[in-house]
Order: C-alpha cells, then sequence, then structure tokens
C-alpha cells in the first residue's frame, strides 16, 4: 500500500516506522525507515521552528525517495508469492531445486549498497 502524502492527517506518529511507510517484506527496512524518519522529522521540525506545516512538506520531500526505494518488491518476492496457479506451479518446482539460494544471493548483490548521508539539521534562529 503506496502512500503519496503525509502533510494531511490526524497524528504525526503515523509517520513513523513499517505502520507509516508499508515498505516490502523483503526490503528489511523497517527499522531504518522508522530510525531516519524519525531523525528527519525531528530535524525538520527544528528547522522550521516548530512550524509543523512547513516542516511535514520538507519531510516529505527529503523522505520519500528513501520510502519509494524501500516499497519496491524484487523479483525473488514475486517468485514467492506468485499471482496465479501457474506461477505456484513453478514456485513449487523451483524451491526444490538448490537454484534458490542461488538466486537469492544474486538478488541481494544486485541491491543497491549505496547509503545516504544525513543533513545536520540546526534549529532555527
Amino acid at each position: 500500500m503506496a502512500r503519496y502524502g503525509w502533510t494531511p492527517g490526524p497524528t504525526a506518529a503515523q509517520r513513523f516506522g513499517d505502520a507509516a511507510w508499508c515498505a516490502s517484506p523483503a526490503s528489511g527496512a523497517g527499522a531504518e525507515l522508522a530510525l531516519v524518519g524519525a531523525y528527519r522529522l525531528a530535524g525538520e521540525l527544528a528547522a522550521a521552528g516548530g512550524d509543523h506545516r512547513v516542516a511535514f512538506a520538507r519531510y516529505d520531500a527529503v523522505h520519500r525517495p528513501l520510502v519509494d526505494r524501500k516499497q519496491q518488491i524484487g523479483p525473488n518476492l514475486r517468485l514467492m508469492v506468485p499471482r496465479t496457479e501457474g506461477g505456484r506451479r513453478v514456485r513449487d518446482a523451483l524451491v526444490r531445486l538448490p537454484l534458490m539460494k542461488a538466486v537469492g544471493g544474486i538478488e541481494r548483490r544486485l541491491q543497491s549498497r549505496a547509503t545516504e548521508t544525513l543533513p545536520v539539521y540546526r534549529r532555527a534562529a
């Protein structure tokens, strides 16, 4: 489930962790999104002098690219959870082969290992 805007909504608490971003189960990104998201939201609130409207808009702009990447579902998960009966048969046949370990290893190597540098926030004067 993708969410396209965070600024309207009942509470800021809904903007943290797995419940806020619905990352792919295969991404292993729940803790990363929670920690980076909390840091960025606190930083944007401080930089905006507490003006939540400004802070939420900035937060959305800086955090959305990371969330979008983590919501992507890789080919390994698509194979594990097929949409059709034919896909289930293919999956069931493939899991019996040693090939599956190799496929998982290849997918892990293909995933980007690039890390982002987080900004240093300053409190608004």
